[in-house]
C-alpha cells in the first residue's frame, strides 16, 4: 500500500498561458473532456513525483492505492520517472489533476540483450528492435548509468512505434551477461507475425517462442499478445500468452494516452498502442497537421472508450510537461519535499586595521619651592 503524499505546489500561471498549455486538435466535446468526475484512465510514461504525474495530470495517491509490476504486488517505492504506467482512478472536472485507485507498471520487454549498436541508442531484445528515448538512459539497479552490452539481462518501458519497433523511455540492466541466473524470467509483447500449431511455437518479430498448442487455439497473426516464461530450451519457453488490451475500462471511461500513431490516419481512424482511435471526418486535415507537427514524437489521445473498445478521441495534444515548482521534484511518490543539503557557506575573513596608539608621555611637573618656617619657641 501506499501513503498519502502531500501534493506538490504548483506554479500558478494566469488563465490564457493555462489554456494555452492545451493547445492541440480540439474534436468534439469540451475543452475540459468533460470528466464529469467519473472515472480515467491515464497511460504513458511517469514524467514526475510528488504524488505521480502522467500525461501532465497530477495523481494522488492514499493508503487504498494498488501498485503492480509486472502483474505482481508491489509499493510506490518500485515507481520510476519514464516507467509506463496504466493508472485508473477519478478526475476533477475542469482541473489536472486525479486520485489513484490502481498504478500498473508492465515492461515492454525483459530478456537477454541480443545486439547494441549506436553505443546503447539502438539494441535488440528478444528479437524486438529498441530506440532509447532522448530524454531515457539505461541504468543499473542502483539507478546509476550503465553500458549495455550483448548478453546483459534488460527491463525496458516504452511505447510502440507502429512499425514493430520500441521507443524505451526507461531501461533497467537487472544482470550483466557474466552473471544471468540459469533460468531467467522473459517478458515479450509485441506482434504476431506467425503461428505453428503442430509445432506449438508463435513467433513475435522475429522471435519465435515455445508455448502449449493450446495456448494458441485462440491466436491470430496480426494480434497484440503478450507471453511470459524463463530461457529454458534451445527457444525461450513461454508459461503465460494473453492478447493485450492496452487500455482496461468500460464503456465512456475518459482517456488520456500517450503515444506514437501507428500509420497516417485512413478515413475517419488511425491507431496508436494497438488501439483503434475514431474522430470526425472533418477533423483528418487538422489531425495529420498534427501528426507531420510532433516530427516523429508521441502524442496524447484523449477521449472515452466505445463499447467496441475503440477510442473515441476528443482531442489530440502533445505532452504536456508538468508544472514543478523546481526542476528537481521528488524522486519517489510521497517525497514532495525532497531532502536539500545546506549550502556550504564560506564566512569572509575581515582583516581588522592595525592602529597606531600614540605614546603619551606624561608632562612633568614642576613643583615650587616653598620656603621653610622656623616654628617659635614656647
Amino acid at each position: 500500500m501506499v501513503t498519502r503524499s502531500t501534493p506538490i505546489k504548483r506554479l500558478r500561471l494566469p488563465i490564457g498561458l493555462f489554456l494555452a498549455a492545451f493547445c492541440g486538435v480540439l474534436l468534439g466535446g469540451s475543452p475540459g473532456g468533460g470528466i464529469g468526475g467519473t472515472g480515467i484512465t491515464g497511460f504513458g510514461q511517469i514524467q514526475a513525483f510528488g504524488s505521480v504525474f502522467v500525461n501532465g495530470r497530477e495523481y494522488f495517491l492514499n493508503a487504498t492505492t494498488r501498485v503492480t509490476v509486472d502483474g505482481q504486488p508491489s509499493t510506490g517505492q518500485a515507481l520510476h520517472i519514464g516507467d509506463i504506467v496504466i493508472v485508473r482512478g477519478s478526475a476533477d472536472p475542469g482541473s489536472r489533476t486525479g486520485q489513484a485507485q490502481y498504478i500498473q507498471v508492465e515492461h515492454a520487454l525483459l530478456g537477454r540483450v541480443d545486439e547494441v549498436t549506436g553505443a546503447g541508442a539502438r539494441f535488440t531484445v528478444l528479437g524486438q528492435r529498441v530506440y532509447l528515448a532522448p530524454a531515457a538512459r539505461i541504468e543499473g539497479p542502483d539507478n546509476g548509468p550503465v553500458a549495455l552490452h550483448r548478453g546483459d539481462v534488460v527491463a525496458v518501458s516504452a511505447l510502440a512505434k507502429g512499425n514493430g519497433a520500441w521507443v524505451a523511455t526507461r531501461v533497467t540492466r537487472l544482470y550483466r551477461a557474466q552473471r544471468v541466473p540459469a533460468s531467467q524470467r522473459f517478458i515479450l509483447q509485441g506482434t504476431v507475425a506467425g503461428v505453428d500449431r503442430e509445432r506449438g511455437v508463435i513467433r513475435i518479430g522475429t522471435q519465435p517462442v515455445a508455448v502449449k498448442a493450446t495456448a494458441l487455439d485462440t491466436i491470430r497473426t496480426g494480434e497484440q499478445v503478450r507471453v511470459e516464461g524463463h530461457y529454458l530450451g534451445k527457444l525461450p519457453e513461454g508459461t503465460q500468452l494473453r492478447p493485450v488490451r492496452a487500455l482496461p475500462g468500460g464503456r465512456g471511461e475518459y482517456v488520456e494516452m500517450e503515444g506514437y500513431a501507428a500509420a497516417p490516419p485512413r478515413g475517419d481512424r488511425l491507431s496508436s498502442n494497438g488501439i483503434v482511435i475514431r474522430y470526425p471526418l472533418t477533423a483528418k486535415p487538422s489531425i495529420q497537421a498534427r501528426i507531420r507537427a510532433a516530427a516523429g514524437r508521441p502524442l496524447v489521445f484523449v477521449g472515452r472508450l466505445r463499447p467496441d473498445g475503440a477510442l473515441e478521441a476528443i482531442r489530440i495534444e502533445t505532452p504536456q510537461a508538468p508544472r514543478l515548482p523546481d526542476a528537481g521534484g521528488a524522486d519517489k511518490p510521497g517525497a514532495s519535499n525532497p531532502h536539500m543539503e545546506p549550502p556550504e557557506v564560506t564566512r569572509p575573513e575581515i582583516e581588522h586595521p592595525e592602529i597606531e596608539r600614540p605614546q603619551i608621555e606624561p608632562p612633568e611637573i614642576q613643583r615650587p619651592d616653598l620656603p621653610s618656617l622656623q616654628r617659635p619657641d614656647l
